[in-house]
C-alpha cells in the first residue's frame, strides 16, 4: 500500500505532486509565492504542507568547483557572482554557507571587479562559498547589494542542501564594513557575522554614500568575530576599540581579536583560522531565538528580524524610552603635548603647550628652548625627537632654558592614549521605530518606541498552538487568546524564505496601545 501525507485527498494526490513539483522548481521568492497560490487553489491542508516543507525540497547532482554565478538583481544590472561548492559536496546532508565580501568595493569600477573576484578570499573548511560582487555603484551599503546579496543565497539554496543554520556573512576591508552594514539592515539569513580589517566608523562617514539609517541596537541579534591588525595604516585595532566598546554597551556579543602581526591584510589567517572557525561552527542561527530587537527608519523594507515585523511607525502614549547606544568616544593617539618648529632655533625652541597634556603638568611652557632631555643634550629638533623615541618609561626629564634661566622638569612618560568627547556615532534624520521583545512560553512581551503596528509570526516550533498566547506591549495585554493555524501563512512565508527551519503556521497583528 502506498502511503500519502496526512490530509491529502487521494484523488487529489497526483495534482498535488504536480503543484508541489513546481513550487520546488520555482527559481525565486516572488515565483514560488506563485506557485504557493496554486497549491492553495488546490486546497492543500496545513498538515500536508507543514509535512513538505519541512522535508523540503530534494536536492539532485548539482556542479562543483568554482565558477561564475551571474544575473540581474535590478533594473537589468549585472552582478557577476562567484560560487566555490567542495569536490566533496554531497546532496544528501546539509552544507555550511559561507557568504563573503571583498575589499576596494568603492574604488573599483564593474570590470575591475570581476578581475579581483576570488583574489581575497580566504581558505577554509568544506563549505559552499559565495562572493557577491560589488563595486562603486553598488558597494555593500547601497539597497541595490543588499538586493543581490539576498538573491544570490536565494538562488544557491534552491540548488544546494544548505544548512540555514549555518550561513554566516564574513569579509575584508569593504567587505568587513559591510558586514556590519548587512546586519544593521538585513540580518535574518546570518547566523553570525565576521568582520576581518573593516571598521563600522566608516559607514557613519557621509562621503561613503550609505543608503538609509543605521542603529547599533540592531547588532544585537547575531554575534560577531571582529579582527583588526595593531599596525594596520587604516583601522588599525586601537581606533577600533571604542567602537567594540559600543557594540558591548549596546549587549552585542562580541569577541574582538587584535592582531600583533600584519598590517591592512590578513598576514594573521593561519594562526587566527581554528578560533574564526569553532566561533562559526559554535554560533549557528536560532530559527526561533526568544529575544529580538529591530528598529527602523521605514517599512516598506529593512522593517524584519526573523518573527518579528515592524508594520507602521508613529508615537504612542505607551511609548517607552528605549537606550539608544549611539555615541562613541574615539581614542586619540598618545600625544606628550609639546611643539617645536624646525625653523625656530632648529626646533629646541617651545612653540605650543596643549591644554591638559602632560607636558603642560610637567611644567612646560611655550618659549621654553630644550636643552637635554634624560641628561643628554640636544641640539636640535631631530636629537630631541632621538631622545623621546630611546626612553621607555616611566619617567622623563628634561632642561628647559626659560628667559636666561635653567629650570630641571621631570614627569611621566610615555603619555597615554587619549579619549575624545563622546559625539553621535550614526546621523538621524528621520524618525525611527523599535520593538524589543522577549518570549516566555506562550507569552510574548514587547516593549516599543515610535512604533504603532507590528506583526508576529508564530512558529509550533515555538509556541503550542493548542494552548493560549498571551501579548503585552508595554505592560499593557493587547492579546490573549489562542491562534489558529493558516495554511496561507505557512506557505506565503514559506516562499519568501526559503528555509526549513524557519516556518510560521500563524501572523498576529499588533496595535500597539
Amino acid at each position: 500500500m502506498t502511503a500519502r501525507l496526512l490530509g491529502a485527498d487521494a484523488s487529489a494526490q497526483p495534482s498535488l505532486d504536480l503543484l508541489w513539483q513546481a513550487y520546488w522548481r520555482a527559481d525565486s521568492p516572488k515565483a514560488a509565492v506563485s506557485e504557493a497560490e496554486k497549491l492553495l487553489k488546490a486546497g492543500v491542508t496545513f498538515d500536508e504542507a507543514w509535512a513538505r516543507l519541512k522535508a523540503g525540497r530534494t536536492f539532485g547532482a548539482a556542479p562543483t568547483g568554482a565558477r561564475s554565478l551571474r544575473f540581474s538583481a535590478q533594473a537589468g544590472v549585472a552582478y557577476d557572482n562567484a560560487i566555490d561548492v567542495p569536490a566533496e559536496y554531497d546532496a544528501t546532508r546539509r552544507w555550511p554557507l559561507r557568504v563573503q565580501l571583498h575589499g576596494g568595493v568603492d574604488r573599483q569600477d564593474p570590470e575591475q571587479g570581476r578581475r579581483r573576484r576570488g583574489g581575497n578570499r580566504l581558505p577554509g573548511a568544506p563549505q559552499i562559498v559565495v562572493e557577491p560582487f560589488g563595486w562603486r555603484e553598488s558597494a555593500w551599503w547601497h539597497a541595490s547589494q543588499v538586493d543581490n546579496i539576498l538573491a544570490l543565497v536565494d538562488r544557491v539554496k534552491r540548488q544546494y542542501n544548505v544548512d540555514e543554520s549555518q550561513v554566516y556573512l564574513t569579509g575584508t576591508s569593504d567587505g568587513g564594513t559591510g558586514a556590519y552594514f548587512l546586519a544593521m539592515r538585513e540580518p535574518t539569513l546570518f547566523a553570525s557575522v565576521l568582520p576581518l580589517i573593516g571598521h563600522i566608523g566608516v559607514l557613519a562617514n557621509p562621503q561613503t554614500g550609505v543608503e538609509g539609517e543605521l542603529f547599533v541596537s540592531n547588532l544585537v541579534n547575531r554575534p560577531f568575530f571582529v579582527v583588526n591588525a595593531m599596525r594596520d595604516p587604516l583601522y588599525p585595532a586601537g581606533r577600533m576599540v571604542p567602537y567594540v566598546e559600543a557594540l558591548q554597551t549596546a549587549g552585542v556579543t562580541v569577541i574582538f581579536r587584535p592582531q600583533q602581526i600584519g598590517g591592512h591584510d590578513t598576514t594573521w589567517w593561519e594562526s587566527e583560522r581554528p578560533l574564526y572557525e569553532r566561533f562559526v561552527h559554535d554560533h549557528a542561527r536560532p530559527a526561533h531565538p526568544p529575544l529580538l530587537s529591530w528598529e527602523t527608519e521605514r517599512t516598506d523594507r529593512f522593517n524584519r528580524i526573523q518573527w518579528l515585523v515592524i508594520d507602521e511607525l508613529g508615537t504612542r502614549a505607551s511609548d517607552i524610552a528605549l537606550a539608544d547606544t549611539n555615541t562613541v568616544s574615539e581614542r586619540r593617539d598618545p600625544d606628550f603635548g609639546m611643539r617645536g618648529d624646525a625653523r625656530k632655533e632648529r626646533g629646541t625652541r617651545v612653540v605650543e603647550v596643549l591644554p591638559g597634556s602632560d607636558a603642560e603638568r610637567m611644567g612646560v611652557r611655550t618659549g621654553d628652548r630644550l636643552v637635554a632631555v634624560d641628561g643628554r643634550p640636544v641640539s636640535d629638533i631631530a636629537a630631541i625627537q632621538a631622545a623621546f623615541d630611546r626612553n621607555g618609561g616611566p619617567r622623563i626629564s628634561l632642561v628647559v632654558d626659560r628667559a636666561g634661566q635653567r629650570h630641571a622638569l621631570e614627569g611621566p612618560f610615555p603619555p597615554v592614549p587619549g579619549v575624545g568627547p563622546p559625539r553621535p556615532l550614526f546621523a538621524r534624520g528621520r524618525p525611527s521605530g523599535r520593538v524589543d521583545i522577549v518570549r516566555r512560553g506562550q507569552t510574548l512581551e514587547a516593549r516599543t518606541r515610535g512604533v504603532a503596528r507590528f506583526t508576529l509570526l508564530l512558529s509550533p516550533d515555538a509556541v503550542d498552538f493548542a494552548q493560549p498566547v498571551t501579548v503585552t506591549v508595554n505592560g499593557r495585554p493587547v492579546y490573549d487568546g489562542p491562534v489558529a493555524r493558516d495554511v496561507r501563512t505557512l506557505l506565503t512565508w514559506a516562499a519568501r524564505d526559503n528555509d526549513r527551519t524557519m516556518l510560521y503556521a500563524a501572523a498576529v497583528a499588533i496595535a500597539v496601545p
